[in-house]
């Protein structure tokens, strides 16, 4: 999935360059009965394919990010020496890998502070999710971004749109809804860009919603995702999306989150549970709010850096391998 390459590929580029070194991207395929094992399993069977291991070595550090990637990083560790860095939390053999990259919110108080406690650790845990999107990369592409949607006029209020998942059910009248009343409240123009998560459907009705007046990526061409939170004012993106969250808290602007409706069972609310830690976190760091009507306003603390989790989680790794 997009979401787990931006983030494996973000912490290697960080990574590598630390060391001087260059970042190689491989492609994993895993059987569908091997989800079934724990990672150190289904990489002892061998399980994983992966499109090249040329010169692959000890001195390699192997960054692999969701469940497909755990098993194949753990093979490559015990078939080369290879130092196995897994991003996000592991479903099983935490122990197992060098280091493990995880966001907070995948753990529980005390589990929190028992890594915070343990100098021999293999966690580092972090505010959301690590990936390529920083403060100083926005910032450099600011005036060039700015000039793009010049068709439309300032402030400029950014929307990132996710979609459903094991949690969450987006409702088409309700993020209408939502958009609307964050235009008219700011006076501004919105640059709407949908996710690859984001239904037809839901993709539909945001171009007929606000396509005459507002700026809807309509999926043709690259997607403007930078160039939108670059020229950003302020941004608001739904509560489903852990990623776009954490990389429009690099801006430093105004982040507004666009609560969406939960779905039934125990598996949603589970999953609810992680997104609500989540948010707490983010919003008790001052980096964003809850978007609930025209009342809602939220300024940031001109102390607060931008958020840039990546390069902390980078410069630990570093450290880690470095120290073996």
């Amino acid at each position: 999935a997009g979401g787990t390459i931006a983030q494996a590929l973000g912490l290697a580029h960080k990574i590598a360059a630390l060391g001087d070194g260059e970042v190689l991207q491989n492609t994993v395929t895993l059987p569908a009965a091997a989800a079934l094992l724990p990672p150190s399993i289904a990489a002892a069977l061998q399980l994983p394919k992966i499109n090249d291991t040329t010169n692959i070595n000890k001195t390699d550090i192997i960054v692999g990010c969701g469940g497909k990637a755990q098993a194949a990083v753990l093979m490559l560790q015990k078939q080369y020496g290879a130092f196995a860095v897994c991003v996000q939390r592991p479903s099983a053999d935490e122990k197992c890998f060098d280091a493990i990259v995880a966001p907070q919110h995948d753990y529980n108080a005390a589990q929190i502070e028992a890594i915070s406690n343990n100098p021999q650790t293999n966690a580092f845990l972090t505010l959301g999710a690590v990936g390529g999107v920083d403060a100083k990369m926005l910032a450099a592409r600011r005036d060039s971004a700015r000039q793009q949607f010049a068709a439309y006029h300032p402030p400029f209020v950014a929307a990132l749109i996710g979609g459903a998942n094991r949690s969450y059910l987006p409702q088409i009248t309700q993020l209408i809804s939502q958009l609307k009343n964050i235009a008219t409240t700011n006076k501004a123009s919105l640059l709407i860009t949908p996710s690859p998560r984001t239904s037809d459907n839901i993709r539909q009705a945001l171009q007929e919603a606000f396509g005459a007046e507002h700026y809807v990526w309509n999926g043709k061409g690259a997607n403007p995702y930078l160039d939108i939170m670059a020229a950003a004012d302020e941004l608001c993106v739904t509560a489903d999306s852990v990623n776009m969250i954490s990389e429009a808290c690099a801006t430093s602007r105004p982040l507004y989150i666009l609560p969406l409706s939960l779905k039934n069972g125990w598996r949603a609310k589970r999953g609810a549970q992680k997104f609500a830690r989540f948010h707490e976190q983010i919003i008790a760091e001052q980096r964003a709010a809850f978007w609930h009507d025209e009342t809602t306003r939220f300024i940031m603390p001109e102390s607060l850096s931008p958020l840039d989790e990546t390069t902390r989680a980078a410069n630990w790794v570093w450290k880690k391998y470095c120290a073996r």
